[in-house]
C-alpha cells in the first residue's frame, strides 16, 4: 500500500469543508469541526501544528 501525502492543517479544514464540515470553535491549534447527518453528528479536530 503506498504511503499517504502530507497535507497541512488548513487544507485538510478546506477538505473538510468542502464536505460539509463547518467549524465550531478552537483551542489553541486544534479546530473543532462538526457535520450534521440523518444518522447523527459528525465531529472531526484538526491540529494546525507545524511539524
Amino acid at each position: 500500500m503506498p504511503e499517504l501525502r502530507r497535507v497541512s492543517g488548513e487544507q485538510a479544514v478546506k477538505a473538510l469543508e468542502r464536505l460539509g464540515f463547518v467549524r465550531v470553535r478552537q483551542r489553541a491549534s486544534h479546530i473543532i469541526m462538526k457535520k450534521t447527518t440523518f444518522e447523527g453528528s459528525i465531529g472531526c479536530v484538526v491540529s494546525r501544528r507545524i511539524a
